[in-house]
């Protein structure tokens, strides 16, 4: 592994940190805008600020609460390609519910650049098609 690999990692594993206490700050900052997001229904969402991802995240939180999830799992965070300024990381995550089970097991790309001096991931394209997904919420609808 390499220091730009291991940058994009710890980002992500931040990321996840503060998705499962959602903490909004803290996974927002380890995002950059604007960021742009594929849905598992093939639709481009762009969120041109960390305003506008925040209130994506409040509506995300709330649907997650409905599906009763308790925490969601990466596992194989797996360094497709890297650069200096750039690395694609691909993994499957699923979530779990308050009884224990898994559900929505999708495939995830990331796509992590050093902006700043700061590692963040700017793009997102996932396979997850669910209650708590939200289509057209960025502020390109």
């Amino acid at each position: 592994m390499n220091e730009q690999v291991d940058g994009a990692k710890e980002s992500y594993f931040r990321w996840l940190d503060s998705f499962n206490r959602r903490d909004f700050t803290g996974m927002l900052d380890e995002m950059h805008f604007p960021h742009l997001r594929i849905s598992g229904k093939n639709e481009l969402q762009i969120w041109e600020n960390r305003e506008d991802h925040e209130l994506h995240l409040r509506g995300t939180s709330n649907r997650l609460d409905d599906e009763n999830w308790k925490k969601t799992i990466s596992e194989n965070v797996t360094a497709l390609q890297s650069g200096p300024n750039k690395v694609h990381l691909s993994m499957k995550q699923y979530r779990v519910n308050t009884m224990n089970q898994n559900y929505n097991i999708f495939d995830t790309l990331w796509i992590f650049i050093l902006e700043n001096g700061s590692w963040g991931v700017k793009f997102r394209s996932s396979y997850l098609s669910a209650s708590s997904e939200v289509i057209n919420s960025g502020s390109s609808d």
